[in-house]
């Protein structure tokens, strides 16, 4: 099973992604996120295999969630 979470401010965009990768039996989408600190709780607490991540966040802390994720003791990247 590959464990996904989607982080991104927009809720449209959350849900059409969800609804895509529903479809598939082997994915399992456990956590989702709105905020760059949402964000770091989530990947931190679930460590998923993979995250889907908007990069272009309306108060520019895309950059800082990199950052930060990149310290975490996990092999997320």
């Amino acid at each position: 099973m590959i464990k996904i979470v989607i982080i991104d401010d927009y809720d449209f965009t959350r849900y059409s992604i969800k609804m895509l990768l529903s479809a598939d039996k082997n994915i399992e989408i456990f956590a989702e996120a709105q905020t760059v600190v949402e964000e770091l709780e989530t990947i931190n607490i679930h460590t998923p295999h993979i995250a889907f991540v908007n990069l272009h966040f309306a108060d520019d802390s895309s950059l800082l969630f990199v950052i930060e994720t990149m310290k975490l003791p996990t092999n997320f990247f």
